[in-house]
This record gives C-alpha cells, sequence and structure tokens, in this order.
C-alpha cells in the first residue's frame, strides 16, 4: 500500500497535487449488520445462506453493530467501504466532452480514506460527495483528520532536501499506516522512528556486551525491521548497524523457530500413537 502511494503521486499522468485524509467516526460500532444485508439483498438476492448468516450475525452482535478486532467484521466493513469508495470516483464533471473525476485517487486503511486529487477544487467537491453518501446510505458520519496537503513537484522536493538547515528540509507528505508518503521518498512517522532507534540500540549494545540477543528481542527486530525496509533510509541503516543485527536476529528467530515446530510434530506425532493405540487396542 506504502508503495503504491508513492507510486500515484511520481505517476505524472494521474497530475496529482493535493491530498486529504478522512476518518469514520466509530467505524464499526456505527456500522450495523442491518446494511450489509441490504446491500446482499440488492446484489445477491440468491445468496441464501449467506444472508442467514449475516441476519443471525445481526442477532448475536452486542447493538447489532461490527465488533471491532474481527476478521470477518473487518472484511464486512470494506465491502461498505468500497461502495462509497466507487461512487466518489465516479463524480466529476464534464468539459468540452471530456471528463474529469475530482477524485484521481482512493487509498484506504481500515477506517482511514486518503483521497488524492489534480486540484484543490475537486479534491473538495469530492470529499463532501464522499461524506454525503456514506451518511445518506449508511448512516456513517466523516470527518476530515488533515487540512488540505499541497504536494510539491519532484523539483522542489529535491530542491528543499539539500537545503543547509534540517528545519527546512521537511515535504509535504501523506502519513498513512505509519508512514510518512512524500512525492519523492517515504519516511517513518516519528513515533514509530523513536520505537526502531530504541530497539537497534539496545540491541546492538546487548550483542557488544554478550554476542547475542535473546528469542523475544530477535522477533521483534524482525518485525521492526519492516519500516526501515519500506523507507529510504541508508544513513538510518548504517549508523545503527541495521545490516548485523538483522542477519543475527534472522538466524537466532530461524533456528528457534525450527527447534518449536519440532516439539510441536513430536506432541503431535505421540498424542496420534496414544489415540490410535487406544482406539484398536
Amino acid at each position: 500500500m506504502i508503495k503504491q502511494v508513492g507510486r500515484f503521486l511520481r505517476r505524472k499522468a494521474l497530475r496529482i497535487k493535493a491530498g486529504r485524509k478522512t476518518d469514520v467516526t466509530g467505524a464499526y460500532r456505527s456500522t450495523m449488520y442491518e446494511i450489509i444485508v441490504t446491500i446482499l439483498l440488492d446484489e445477491i438476492p440468491r445468496a441464501r445462506w449467506i444472508i442467514a448468516a449475516m441476519r443471525y450475525l445481526a442477532r448475536i452482535a452486542p447493538d447489532g453493530h461490527l465488533i471491532i478486532g474481527g476478521y470477518l467484521d473487518a472484511w464486512l466493513f470494506n465491502f461498505v467501504m468500497s461502495y462509497a469508495m466507487r461512487y466518489t470516483l465516479a463524480q466529476g464533471q464534464t468539459r468540452r466532452g471530456i471528463f474529469r473525476p475530482y477524485i484521481v485517487r482512493i487509498v484506504a486503511f481500515m477506517d482511514d480514506a486518503s483521497f488524492l486529487a489534480s486540484s484543490e477544487t475537486g479534491l473538495r467537491k469530492g470529499i463532501a460527495a464522499y461524506c454525503r453518501f456514506m451518511k445518506e446510505h449508511f448512516g456513517l458520519i466523516v470527518r476530515e483528520t488533515t487540512s488540505v496537503i499541497r504536494f510539491l513537484t519532484v523539483e522542489q522536493e529535491r530542491e528543499r532536501r539539500h537545503m543547509p538547515k534540517a528545519s527546512q528540509r521537511g515535504c509535504p507528505n501523506l502519513d498513512i499506516g505509519g508512514y510518512k508518503v512524500h512525492r519523492t521518498y517515504t519516511t517513518m512517522r516519528p513515533r514509530v522512528a523513536k520505537r526502531v532507534i530504541r530497539t537497534f540500540t539496545r540491541a546492538w549494545a546487548k550483542i557488544q556486551r554478550t554476542g547475542t540477543i535473546v528469542q523475544p528481542w530477535a522477533r521483534t527486530i524482525t518485525a521492526r525491521f519492516g519500516a526501515i525496509a519500506n523507507t529510504q533510509s541508508k544513513h538510518f541503516r548504517d549508523k545503527y548497524h541495521v545490516a548485523e543485527i538483522v542477519h543475527m536476529a534472522k538466524k537466532i528467530a530461524a533456528h528457534l523457530s525450527r527447534a518449536e515446530n519440532e516439539k510441536r510434530k513430536e506432541l503431535l506425532i505421540y498424542a496420534i500413537s496414544k489415540h490410535t493405540s487406544f482406539r484398536y487396542a
């Protein structure tokens, strides 16, 4: 998703100049199962078993709404959001026989939706249409979580990144999924970067003292390495010895995972053999 947003911003044919983020207020507790049943009855009325399952969930769910953290509920909310996104992308105006959509691309992450447009006017009109559709059809309230983001051109970003003072190098960006996506590069969100720095600093100090790291740390390091791998952070990798730490962490995590899998396999074989011998004794 993060790389896709970067490709959208760099694609000249899209002419993306502005963006904005929105959030659905109380997304899961405001999305009722009855809404999903209504959509299914309109789209696939012969899916009787699916509709019956949704109606059963509507009866047993707290207050009849989706539950945050549920796997099925997450996909059902995406299902609802897809209708609003398609409606928004279809909105626009025709000039001289050419249709120009208000919103060029939409990037959704759970209940957060980021809108990218070629003009600020089109961006405002597209988001207004999206908010109306969500309110009228699904009873969901949408709020804008950022002001209008005015992206710089490739040349302007490169020029600003080489300014003498660090405070002058910042560029407008889209903050999504823990990353800050600019037109030409991607960085980590500040609080994510702090956690990553703390983890790798402590790990390197531990390696210097003992020559190794414990299993929980190894798994934490491999998990947080994703934040570094998805950003342009060569200086960061060199400063915090990322390559050496990740190489050791992956070896330790892989070795311990193999040992755990062998233990599980032995327990499973023992359980099967015991059950079989008891059954046919």
